[in-house]
C-alpha cells in the first residue's frame, strides 16, 4: 500500500501547509452567522485508488498474466451550500465535477501492457453533515455523510465496463480559514465507494478479472462563501 499511503501523506502535508500560512479570525463574522443559507463554490485536489477482489475466469487467466490497479491524482470544482441551524450542527449539500483518472493495467505478456482508465470524469452530489458549525463557532468540525458519484463516460475507455453510478461514504475534518474578504473553510476527507465501480454484467474479457472493485478517494477542498 505504499502509493496509497503517499496520497494520504500528501493530503495531510497540503492541509498543514495551507493552515500554517492562514490565521483564524478571533470571532466569527456576523454577516455569515446571521444568514440561514450560505452559497459559494468548492474547489480542490483529489487523489484516488482502487481495491477489489480478484476472481479471474479461465479466459482472463489465459489472456492476462497480471492485472494491477494504479492510483491517480486530479482536481474538482463545484458549488457548495451551507445551511446554518445551530452552533453544534450544520448541513452542507453540494455538487461538483471531478477529474480523477484511477487506472487498471493489464499485462498480456512480459512486454505488452494496456492501461484502462476508470472514472476519468465524474460528477457528484454531496450531502455532508458538519458536527460543530464553523460559520457560527469559527472552529474546526467533523464531516460525515454520503455522496452520489455519477460516471460521465465521455473520457472513459470502457474496459472494463463501468457502473453508471455508485454511493460513497465520506468522513473527514473541516477548518475555517481567514484568507481575506469572504468566509472560507478547508476540507480534508476520505471517501469509500460502497458498491463496485465496475458493472458485474460486463461480458468482455476485461470484466472477468475482478469480482468487485471499489474506489477510495482522498479530497482536499476549499469552500468559498
Amino acid at each position: 500500500m505504499p502509493r496509497q499511503t503517499n496520497l494520504l501523506l500528501f493530503a495531510l502535508f497540503c492541509l498543514t501547509t495551507i493552515t500554517g500560512f492562514c490565521q483564524e479570525s478571533a470571532e466569527p463574522e456576523e454577516a455569515y452567522t446571521s444568514k440561514k443559507l450560505l452559497f459559494g463554490f468548492q474547489m480542490g485536489f483529489e487523489g484516488g485508488f482502487l481495491s477489489g477482489t480478484a476472481a479471474p475466469s479461465d479466459t482472463a487467466r489465459t489472456t492476462f498474466t497480471e492485472v494491477n490497479t494504479k492510483p491517480g491524482v486530479g482536481a474538482s470544482f463545484g458549488m457548495s451550500f451551507l445551511i446554518n441551524s445551530t452552533h453544534k450542527f450544520a448541513f452542507r449539500p453540494g455538487v461538483a465535477v471531478a477529474i480523477l483518472p484511477t487506472k487498471i493495467t493489464y499485462r498480456f505478456n512480459h512486454y505488452q501492457t494496456e492501461t484502462q482508465i476508470l472514472y476519468h470524469l465524474s460528477s457528484e452530489i454531496n450531502l455532508h453533515f458538519l458536527f460543530r458549525n464553523p460559520a457560527m463557532t469559527n472552529k474546526g468540525s467533523f464531516i460525515i455523510g454520503p455522496s452520489a458519484v455519477i460516471n460521465m463516460p465521455a473520457l472513459s475507455d470502457g474496459h472494463p465496463k463501468e457502473s453508471a453510478a455508485f454511493p460513497r461514504a465520506d468522513l473527514g475534518f473541516t477548518k475555517p480559514l481567514k484568507l481575506g474578504v469572504g468566509f472560507y473553510i478547508l476540507d480534508l476527507f476520505y471517501g469509500y465507494g460502497l458498491t463496485s465501480t465496475i458493472d458485474s454484467k460486463g461480458s468482455g474479457t476485461y470484466d472477468q478479472w475482478y469480482k468487485s472493485l471499489n474506489r477510495h478517494q482522498i479530497s482536499l477542498r476549499l469552500h468559498l462563501y
